[in-house]
Order: C-alpha cells, then sequence, then structure tokens
C-alpha cells in the first residue's frame, strides 16, 4: 500500500512538471504571456517588497507604493 507521503509526492511533482510544460508552451506560442511576464519582472525589480512577498511564507509590511503596485 502507498503511503500519504508518496502519494503527496508524486502530484506535486506532477504539478511542478505540468507548470513547466504549460509555461514553456505559453512562452513558445502567445506573445501576449511573454508581454506580462516581462511587465510583472519589471513591477518586482521596482518594489523589491514584492519579490519577499511572492518567496516568503511569512507576512510582511507593505509601502503604500508597493501596495499599489502588488494590485497592478
Amino acid at each position: 500500500m502507498r503511503k500519504k507521503q508518496d502519494i503527496m509526492w508524486e502530484q506535486s511533482t506532477l504539478w511542478e512538471s505540468m507548470e513547466k510544460w504549460v509555461t514553456k508552451y505559453l512562452k513558445k506560442s502567445h506573445s501576449e504571456y511573454r508581454e506580462l511576464q516581462v511587465k510583472a519582472m519589471r513591477i518586482v525589480e521596482e518594489n523589491p517588497a514584492l519579490r519577499i512577498l511572492m518567496n516568503s511564507m511569512e507576512g510582511i509590511v507593505l509601502t503604500p507604493e508597493d501596495h499599489k503596485a502588488l494590485h497592478k
């Protein structure tokens, strides 16, 4: 019998594989996706607190400018 931990690992691996495939497909086939990706990267570069927010499970305090950028 498979353990719950093994099933969860397999599901997360499948999710990661699908996410990579979809991202690769969108980058290759849809210019709008590429444009949005560039825009998102620019927003994060201009607002470093957003990178922390995206890469952390903990809360952070946003400045009013960061808050506006998050909702762009």
